[in-house]
Order: structure tokens, then sequence, then C-alpha cells
């Protein structure tokens, strides 16, 4: 499922495991292109997920995530198609990696095939050691924060890499290189956007 080529704006998908840079990325980039970042899961879901991660099984928490994201993504193509350019902060296939590496059966898993794509998606990753001192850091913990391990996070890696995304190296690149790397990108497919697109002549 392409990202429509009628959009105005560009959709970027910014992936990765928790503590690899993503979100610094995406308000970086953001802020740079005059984007705007978007959570998978809406704010105004926010108190039913409270419920939903403390009451229901992995499985069923998976469900929910994924009918939240195909929300936001019905609201992307609003914004895209004359707005603005719309940064994705974490989407449906670190979802999907994540949720199996903690049990939940595959035959529940959306297919890879049926996630919307864009043509601009990324993923950050980091060593296991910056990965770890940045886990002993955060003073926020994640819902299954216990659980991410620099293993757990090789895995979606992996997975992240199987499925198309381009690696961005939160240890190797400053964060206005991971910026220009992205924008490089942007400004060489300027043609897939439309005529009232900010980033036309970007």
């Amino acid at each position: 499922m392409a990202n429509p080529e009628f959009f105005d704006n560009p959709l970027i998908i910014v992936e990765g495991s928790d503590y690899s840079g993503k979100s610094t990325l995406c308000k970086e980039l953001a802020s740079s292109i005059g984007g705007i970042v978007l959570r998978p899961i809406p704010k105004e879901l926010s108190a039913v997920r409270a419920i939903v991660d403390s009451k229901c099984s992995y499985t069923d928490r998976y469900h929910f995530y994924i009918a939240a994201s195909f929300l936001t993504y019905n609201k992307i193509k609003g914004i895209l198609i004359s707005k603005t350019p719309v940064i994705l902060d974490r989407w449906m296939f670190s979802t999907n990696k994540h949720h199996e590496l903690l049990g939940v059966p595959k035959d529940e898993l959306i297919p890879v095939d049926m996630i919307p794509r864009s043509h601009f998606m990324f993923f950050t990753s980091t060593s296991p050691e910056k990965f770890i001192e940045r886990k002993l850091v955060r003073i926020e913990e994640g819902i299954d924060d216990k659980l991410i391990t620099p293993k757990f996070m090789g895995e979606i890696n992996t997975f992240l890499r199987q499925v198309g995304l381009t690696e961005i190296d939160t240890d190797r690149l400053t964060s206005a290189d991971e910026v220009n790397l992205i924008t490089g990108i942007l400004r060489g497919n300027s043609n897939l956007f439309g005529k009232g697109s900010l980033l036309t002549n970007f």
C-alpha cells in the first residue's frame, strides 16, 4: 500500500526501537522542513490506551494499536493533501515485530504488505552500548521497558532492514547529518510532491 502519488506533501516514516534516537530525529526534521510529527496512537485515545496497556493481553493490545494506527493514517491523508509534510514517529512495522517478540501469534499480525507505506521510510539504530546508556538516563519508563534489551532491539532492526527501510546510524551521525540525509532524499524526489507542496522548491 504505497503512499498515493497525489499527496501534495511527503509522508516520512521514522521507525526504530526504543532508545534509538527516532523521536529526537523526528523533532529536528519537522523543525527543518516545517512539518508536523504524529504518533500512531492519537492523543484523543491516550486514556483508552492507558486502560488497554494495563488491562489487556499483548494480542488485544496489538489489535488496538493497529486499529488506532489506521485511524491516524486516514487523518494523515487529509493533512498531506493540502497542508504540511508529516513525520510519523514509529509505525506499524515495528509494532508488528515488537508484539511478535512478546508472543503475539503470527496469524494475529497484520500482513506486512497491508501496512501503509511511504516513498520515504527510515529507521534509527544505535549500538548496544549506547542503547544501554540511553536507557539508564531516561526518566520516563515505557510499558515494556524491562523486556527491551539489546537483543530485542537487534531483532527489530533486522526486521526493519528486511522490509526495506533505510537505516540511520545515530551513533555515527550527528542530528544535523541525519536531517541532511533525509532532506537530500526529499530534494531528489521532489517530483513526487504536488504543486502546492512546501517542498516543491526545497
